[in-house]
């Protein structure tokens, strides 16, 4: 593939730039920034976009290094000559921030210049047109500037191998095996969880338990049975026993119930005594109550507090006011702090008009004297500018003296400012007479609040006082007793007495309800049945010692003797539906060992499947491994080809592994590439990538960029390395050498190509 020309709307550094482009070998030469490495990177640009990863460790990624500094839009076109048809290549990458967020739209289009055709729209150039990835580009037909020519060996390899198996760089050759990994997987899973041979497992370790169930189960009715027969006739012997205790705590019921009449009549004479003393107390029926009462006692000892915060109140206001009387008067001083807005402005007011005459007075002092000098030369030397010395002296003198009368009018004002704090007084006592006003001013300010917040103390306090009083006169008149004396003392005797009649008042009440309480409990308990009807079952019941009874041990044996009965049945209630359960759930053992035998069979089977399928793939593995070695002399011959080609023959050849790695023969033996000098190494692996682009792009050959890649050479292997690639030109590669240097396009003699100036 060639590539005829390009164009770059806006890439990097450069915008709205057009080149020309010939087959075979191109140099463009041009200064440094003069923009060759971004035609470059515009090239691997147009083919593959740019990556928003940063890589190896660095601090931009591709597309924030070519990015344009100005704009968030990159792009260009090119045009291409591919198998005899010329296309339209263009690229638009547009980037826009939205707060933390990057949106990026990236147009590719490959269009069919006579048919005007959309080929493959969206999708990356490079990778219709080539058949490989950016990363196979990179390392195989891209020289960026200043970079290890060393390919990257893991990605090339996996690459080799994928071509080996499918034919295409692009198609993953693992799918080779994954049909046989996918039935090893069907069959058990990775980590031996799941699987047909997992589930063989379970379904064969469920046989074996059922088949000790069904064994367990035929003992397990016979034992069941025999229990149901022993336990039924145990329940029988309780249940006798059981009504013969029923009896005997009837009988002991029935009597206890006939001696309940006389606890009746006893309990109905006690309520009727608590009701009548209750009268007594309380003709009226009210009582004071616990509400008045506890209130009582709290005003009672609220009064003396009130009392005492009214008192305290008054005297606050009165050390209050003392203390603003002490204080100086300042009316004329506030009034010029109020002018100049404050003490600290006036203090820096003076401040200023001090410096203001002393700046004055100085420069004037200063002009007055320099005016002087100059008349006394002028007078004194006869020179031709003496006229202008005189002059200029009686200028200067004129304004110093200016100077110094008006630097008076500021010290006069400064002084009138400060005699505010004594006559005489000077800046320092000045100073000090506004620290002394500002703290005898914050002072008057606290204290003016203060006198206001005792003069609300004391009026809420009078008020409190007021409240208290009343409240106590209204609950000794609540409490039926008269305020006599002091509020306070009258009010504790109230409470007391209150509290004395209602405690006694309550106590009858309770004995009345206690009275009433055990009449109407006895009452219920004893029953509606008549005496002779209790005394007629009584007798019928046959138990001579009725009166010697005891209910409650009567109660305990027949609680046990239920309790024993309840659990024997629950017990036979058990037996029989397990063993309807097991006669139910039986199964025949003979069955369920043919089931196990039979998957034990399929189980061994699946083994052997599970085995072939996991030597399959590691036979295929070690095929893989194989075909990638085989493509090694391949390599192995055009890397050799090449590299004697640029040495001059000095180094007969370069041999290649499977897995990339690269050692050069030379007269003095084999040796890693890493003991040679930066440029036998460069064109090493100048040489294995070119051999690389032979093996890899089968559909179309890249045109090959090499951004100073030959920095490391001199003249005579520049001009070998030159030669080749004009031959390589021949075969159809276009060869794109961007240089700072006319070093390289003299030392093309050996070949043709194209040299075009930036």
């Amino acid at each position: 593939m060639i590539i005829e020309s390009l164009h770059i709307d806006k890439f990097a550094g450069l915008s709205d730039f057009s080149i020309s482009l010939g087959p075979g070998l191109n140099i463009i030469e041009g200064k440094n920034e003069s923009g060759k490495s971004t035609v470059a990177s515009f090239i691997k640009f147009l083919f593959y976009g740019l990556s928003g990863q940063k890589t190896n460790g660095e601090e931009l990624s591709e597309r924030e290094r070519h990015m344009p500094f100005n704009s968030s839009y990159a792009g260009g076109s090119a045009v291409l000559i591919s198998g005899g048809k010329r296309y339209i290549l263009e690229r638009r990458l547009s980037v826009s921030s939205s707060g933390i967020r990057e949106s990026v739209r990236d147009e590719v289009m490959l269009i069919d210049e006579q048919t005007g055709e959309k080929i493959a729209v969206g999708k990356d150039a490079g990778q219709v047109l080539f058949g490989v990835s950016a990363k196979v580009f990179a390392d195989t037909a891209y020289f960026r500037q200043l970079a290890d020519s060393a390919p990257n060996k893991a990605e090339l390899t996996e690459a080799i191998g994928n071509i080996l198996f499918s034919g295409e760089e692009g198609t993953d050759a693992k799918k080779a095996m994954k049909r046989l990994d996918d039935l090893r997987t069907s069959l058990r899973h990775k980590k031996g969880v799941g699987g047909e041979l997992a589930e063989l497992e379970t379904e064969m370790e469920e046989l074996r338990e059922r088949l000790q169930r069904a064994e367990g189960s035929n003992r397990a009715i016979i034992s069941l049975e025999g229990e149901i027969g022993e336990r039924t006739a145990k329940k029988e012997t309780l249940d006798a026993r059981l009504e013969k205790a029923k009896k005997r705590m009837e009988a002991g019921e029935i009597y206890r119930k006939l001696a309940l009449r006389e606890e009746i009549k006893k309990h109905e004479k006690a309520a009727e005594d608590a009701v009548y003393a209750l009268k007594e107390i309380a003709p009226d029926g009210k009582l004071p109550t616990a509400e008045n009462i506890s209130l009582a006692r709290i005003t009672a000892a609220e009064l003396p507090v009130l009392q005492s915060r009214a008192a305290d109140a008054s005297a606050e206001l009165a050390r209050i006011k003392d203390e603003l009387a002490s204080l100086p008067e300042y009316s004329e001083i506030e009034n010029t702090i109020d002018i100049y807005g404050g003490a600290d402005a006036l203090r820096a007011s003076v401040a200023s008009m001090l410096s203001s005459f002393k700046k004055k007075l100085t420069v004037g002092a200063v002009l007055t004297v320099l005016g002087a000098v100059c008349a006394v030369a002028a007078m004194v030397l006869e020179l031709s500018i003496t006229p202008v010395l005189l002059c200029g002296g009686a200028v200067l003198g004129a304004v110093g003296i200016a100077l110094m009368l008006l630097s008076a009018s500021p010290r006069k004002r400064a002084r009138a400012l400060m005699e505010l704090f004594g006559r005489g007084c000077s800046y320092e006592g000045f100073c000090d007479g506004v620290e002394r006003y500002k703290r005898d001013h914050s002072r008057f300010c606290d204290l003016t609040d203060k006198r206001t917040e005792a003069e609300q103390a004391l009026n809420n306090a009078n008020i409190a006082l007021a409240d208290g009083n009343k409240k106590a006169e209204a609950l000794i008149n609540d409490l039926g007793c008269t305020a006599e004396g002091e509020l306070a003392a009258a009010l504790t005797k109230a409470a007391k007495n209150a509290e004395e009649k209602r405690e006694k008042a309550l106590e009858l009440k309770s004995a009345y309800t206690a009275a009433k309480a055990h009449a109407d409990a006895a009452r219920r308990d004893a029953g509606e049945e008549s005496e002779g009807t209790l005394k007629a079952r009584l007798e019928e019941l046959g138990v001579a010692d009725a009166d010697a009874v005891d209910i409650k041990a009567c109660e305990r044996e027949v609680e046990f003797y239920r309790t024993q009965s309840e659990m024997q049945e629950k017990e036979i209630y058990n037996r029989k539906i397990s063993l309807a359960e097991h006669k139910a759930k039986a199964e025949d053992p003979c069955e369920i060992a043919g089931r196990l035998n039979e998957a034990q069979k399929t189980y061994a089977a699946k083994t052997r499947q599970y085995n072939a399928c996991v030597k399959a793939i590691e036979a295929l593995g070690t095929a893989g491994q194989n075909l990638r070695g085989g493509v090694a002399p391949y390599l192995s011959e055009g890397a050799c080809r090449r590299l004697s080609a640029v040495t001059g023959g000095k180094y007969s050849g370069i041999r290649v592994d499977g897995e990339l790695s690269a050692v050069c023969i030379s007269p003095d033996g084999i040796r890693s590439l890493e003991y040679f000098s930066a440029g036998t190494r460069d064109l090493a692996y100048i040489s294995l990538r070119l051999a690389l682009i032979d093996l890899l792009y089968k559909r179309e050959k890249p045109p090959v960029v090499f951004d100073e890649s030959f920095a490391h050479q001199d003249k005579n292997r520049t001009a070998l390395a030159l030669k080749l690639l004009s031959s390589e030109g021949e075969r159809g590669i276009q060869s794109l050498l961007f240089t700072c240097r006319n070093f390289e396009a003299q030392s093309a003699e050996y070949g043709s190509f194209e040299h075009i100036i930036l």
